[in-house]
């Protein structure tokens, strides 16, 4: 298991990075926060989502500032439009740009791989787990939404999978990071929810009924275990020790905001 995030600040935008990513420079890699944007009210600073009633040029400006302080380009963002589900989309040139100038051209998927170096693939969440994929020996990438449907649907190992299929990866030398996301001690759920969990983790303690007064759900652990199985070695895993609804000077926090909230980003780019 790898640890750790670093927190990064240039040009007023706070972010972070992943190291173990990044390591031999063949991948950039980021995770925003709320600072360094120019969205105001409950959006502020650093808002992404293009549905929240934010402006859209405070939102267009947010991404020129952040790309830019993460030495990604603007120009050539990838990105998709999220329904939590497990549709695997490849980012090709094609992809590169349109989707933040042309709302009506993104393509719906929950995960995103690309094998083109300069093309920043992007995913967003405000408290579910986004997922790195870095494969060194055939030069790809991949970014999962995983929230508590997604994974469910096992969209993790569906990335890993169409990496396989796409780009000949091999998951034992695959390595992944679990972004910031919602803890065990936040992410209350229902008894069927709770259930579905239990059903699909046999012999995992990833719902904590004990501790609390109503069941809470482990969804860190829950992709973590989905990439073991899907032949990841556990010590290619990043694991984050950053909560999103524990944070929300940081971070925001559907949950913890009730829905009044802005969006981060995940971005990773091959070089």
């Amino acid at each position: 298991m790898q640890q750790g995030f670093l927190l990064n600040s240039k040009d007023g935008v706070d972010y972070y990075t992943i190291p173990f990513l990044e390591k031999g420079n063949i991948a950039r890699t980021l995770f925003s926060t709320r600072k360094g944007g120019v969205s105001t009210g409950y959006f502020s600073q650093m808002n992404f989502s293009f549905i929240s009633g934010d402006k859209r040029e405070n939102i267009l400006e947010n991404y020129r500032r952040i790309m830019n302080a993460a030495g990604m380009r603007y120009e050539l963002i990838a990105m998709s439009r999220q329904v939590h589900g497990d549709d695997v989309h490849v980012a090709t040139m094609q992809d590169a740009g349109k989707n933040i100038n042309a709302e009506d051209a993104v393509v719906v998927a929950d995960a995103l791989i690309c094998n083109i170096p300069g093309i920043p693939i992007v995913k967003h969440s405000a408290d579910c787990v986004l997922i790195y994929f870095l494969d060194e020996e055939n030069r790809a990438v991949g970014l999962a939404h995983s929230g508590w449907r997604g994974t469910l649907s096992e969209i993790s190992k569906k990335t890993v999978m169409r990496m396989r299929q796409e780009f000949s990866t091999k998951p034992a030398k695959l390595k992944a990071a679990i972004s910031p996301s919602i803890c065990k001690a936040c992410f209350e759920v229902g008894s069927e929810v709770a259930d579905r969990f239990r059903g699909q983790f046999p012999g995992h303690p990833v719902v904590d009924c004990k501790s609390f007064d109503k069941p809470h759900v482990d969804l860190q652990t829950c992709c973590k275990i989905q990439l073991c199985e899907a032949g990841l070695k556990a010590e290619n895993i990043v694991e984050p020790a950053l909560c999103t609804a524990c944070d929300t000077d940081t971070f925001f926090s559907y949950r913890k905001q009730k829905g009044k909230c802005g969006l981060m980003i995940a971005a990773i780019m091959l070089l």
